[in-house]
Formats: structure tokens, C-alpha cells, sequence
């Protein structure tokens, strides 16, 4: 192995491990954070529906795309979200994970975009996504 292999070798090495950020800790309490989240989010102008059950989250869901009138839905490829079109096929759906075609096109036209969250920080009330490939 010449020295450029070497260098290219110890580089792959380190880009296949995964890098393990110590968790961050506020210096501030909060006695619920669920409350802490959507308190930080509502001031954020974001809007916090809360679901007891997956079957109350599809029936919240559903009604935000009645209130926005949605009509083009892009679904990013982690999303379990078979069940949901089959009740709304009078909506034009991109399914990252399975369409073909220009995801940039539609996702200009799009009313909603549908992502999982990974985490979500009380403190500020931000929501934590992927990015990269199949994720828009």
C-alpha cells in the first residue's frame, strides 16, 4: 500500500464511524418538558396538536390537509404513510422513497410536505429531521 492508499484507507475509516456528540444539557429545569416543548414551539409560531393514539394523529392530520385545502402532498421516505393515502385519493402524492420523476418540481407546487421527526428540544421547541437522500 502506497501512502495515498494509506491516507484514502484512514479516511474511509473515519467517515464510517459514527460521530458520538456528548448529549447537551441545559443549565435550565424544566418540571415537564412535553409542556416546556409546545410552550417554546406555540412562541415560535408553530402550532401543537397533540394525538393519543396513531388512529387520532391520521384523523388530526387529515383535518390540517382539509384546512389548507391541500391538493399536491410530498412524503419524505421514512413516513409510513400507505394507510393515509388510501384515504385521501383525491390528493396528488410524491412519495420520495418510491416516485419517479423531478421531487424539485413538485415540491415547489406542493401544499404540505410530511416528514418523521427523529427528537425534538424543549427548551427552544425545534424539531429534529434527517436530511439526505429520500428526505426533501
Amino acid at each position: 500500500m502506497n501512502s495515498r492508499e494509506d491516507i484514502l484507507a484512514r479516511l474511509r475509516r473515519r467517515a464510517n464511524k459514527e460521530d458520538k456528540t456528548a448529549p447537551w444539557h441545559s443549565r435550565n429545569q424544566y418540571e415537564n418538558l412535553a409542556d416546556q416543548f409546545n410552550r417554546a414551539l406555540t412562541a415560535a409560531k408553530g402550532e401543537v396538536r397533540i394525538a393519543a393514539s396513531l388512529k387520532d394523529a391520521l384523523k388530526q392530520f387529515n383535518a390540517v390537509l382539509r384546512e389548507v385545502n391541500a391538493r399536491r402532498v410530498l412524503v419524505d421516505s421514512d413516513v409510513p404513510a400507505k394507510e393515509l393515502i388510501s384515504r385521501r385519493p383525491d390528493i396528488d402524492w410524491y412519495l420520495v422513497a418510491e416516485s419517479e420523476g423531478d421531487i424539485r418540481e413538485f415540491a415547489v407546487a406542493a401544499d404540505v410536505g410530511l416528514s418523521l421527526a427523529k427528537g425534538a428540544l424543549a427548551e427552544t421547541g425545534s424539531v429534529l429531521v434527517n436530511s439526505g437522500t429520500g428526505q426533501s
